[in-house]
């Protein structure tokens, strides 16, 4: 069981190509592409997000991807039960040929360190037998939920831990402590660690060698045409746009900045509103949209902005909503996040008011086309980053064998 003590090999970042590698016709994959990897092992993906929940993150984006060559359990947040329960057996539920999804179930507080010692054994026990219904006898786990921490029960040959964000810093995170203290296991023990960025791959290496960068992937065919959706009319004037959450991660002070300085442009900020913004005529939120909707928001969109405060969070992330904007064709704005340097000109950072208006402007004037946006979304599709993790995988699989 792989829970320690990786094969000593070199591990190469999966980086992003970038916009100048794009300029040759022949480095452009196509759109769907075939990895070619025999169904050798199977993978346990065990969700930090709800799989069906929307809009979708990495956690559900990977295994769909993985599951065109390989065969995929999904393991769902556990569901707390009373203590009567008739039974501690989940229904396995085949979702795709070669995907299936379990959400275990669990005594009461599974998230919360004392009461997780007594869930553990149970989670484990229901993924080690929906595991040997449905997936092959070579396995690896791949988590993105520190709080279910190793589950060393669980059979595999590679324990992979997916560092999508910095952990326990998230305001979602339940049991902080808990959550630290699992992550920090993880961080040490795991055969493989995955970052999305710089930032993350930095601190990962320290604790652990075996360490990668593999940044968050485009979800191309969902963000590739606009739908037939009807969307509201707003004043003449380019659109400047953004897709989320308008939450604390969002500097509100240089969104107000931007409307004040440029009243001809349209903001219009497509996401839940939780915290306290300012009013202008061209300033728009206009609330929570459903996942079908987006893609017609993101092509109504001159340019897709992500005006990120720079705070440690932040600096770790990865935002999905950039592939979403380039994938729709549009150039993207971004407060100077180190995950996304070297994407330019499609993706452009900029610091401060007069940086991101200066920024916004060569967008608006064509310093990316729609063609090339669209060709670096694709050349990092989810299908992409799948194949470049299973070649790592198959590898090290490889290794242990011998």
């Amino acid at each position: 069981m792989g829970t320690g003590g990786s094969p000593s090999t070199p591990l190469q970042n999966v980086n992003l190509l970038l916009p100048t590698e794009l300029t040759q016709p022949d480095a452009v994959p196509s759109p769907s592409p075939s990895s070619g990897h025999e169904e050798t092992w199977g993978a346990i993906v065990v969700c930090g997000m709800p799989f069906d929940g929307e809009p979708p993150f990495s956690d559900t984006h990977l295994p769909r991807a993985l599951a065109r060559d390989h065969r995929v359990l999904v393991v769902e947040r556990p569901l707390p039960v009373h203590r009567g329960a008739r039974s501690l057996r989940a229904r396995v539920e085949q979702i795709g040929e070669r995907l299936w999804k379990i959400q275990p179930l669990a005594l009461p507080g599974p998230d919360r360190p004392r009461l997780a010692l007594l869930s553990d054994p149970l989670i484990a026990r229901q993924v080690s037998r929906a595991a040997d219904e449905v997936l092959p006898r070579s396995r690896v786990m791949i988590t993105f939920a520190p709080a279910r921490g190793l589950l060393p029960s669980v059979e595999r040959q590679l324990t992979v831990y997916w560092r999508r964000d910095a952990a326990a810093n998230a305001n979602y995170v339940m049991s902080v402590r808990h959550e630290e203290a699992r992550h920090e296991r993880l961080l040490r023990r795991a055969d493989l660690v995955v970052a999305v960025s710089p930032p993350l791959l930095a601190d990962s290496a320290a604790h652990n060698p075996a360490s990668v960068l593999l940044p968050n992937g485009a979800d191309v065919a969902h963000f590739a045409e606009p739908g037939i959706t009807s969307l509201p009319d707003l004043r003449p004037g380019p659109v400047i746009g953004y897709l989320g959450a308008v939450s604390w991660r969002l500097d509100v002070d240089l969104v107000a900045a931007l409307a004040t300085a440029r009243p001809d442009w349209q903001f219009v900020l497509a996401g839940d509103v939780t915290v306290d913004l300012p009013t202008a005529p061209n300033l728009h939120a206009v609330g929570p949209q459903p996942w079908s909707q987006l893609p017609a928001w993101a092509h109504r969109f001159d340019v897709g902005i992500v005006p990120y405060l720079m705070e440690s969070f932040n600096r770790s992330s990865f935002p999905l909503k950039v592939f979403d904007y380039l994938a729709s064709g549009r150039p993207v704005v971004s407060t100077p996040l180190p995950g996304l340097e070297g994407l330019e000109p499609c993706v452009q950072l900029a610091d401060g008011v007069d940086a991101f208006i200066e920024a916004t402007e060569a967008a608006l004037a064509g310093i990316a086309t729609p063609e090339a946006c669209r060709a670096l979304a694709e050349a990092n599709s989810w299908d992409h980053r799948a194949d470049a993790l299973a070649a790592i995988l198959d590898e090290r699989l490889a290794l242990i064998a011998r």
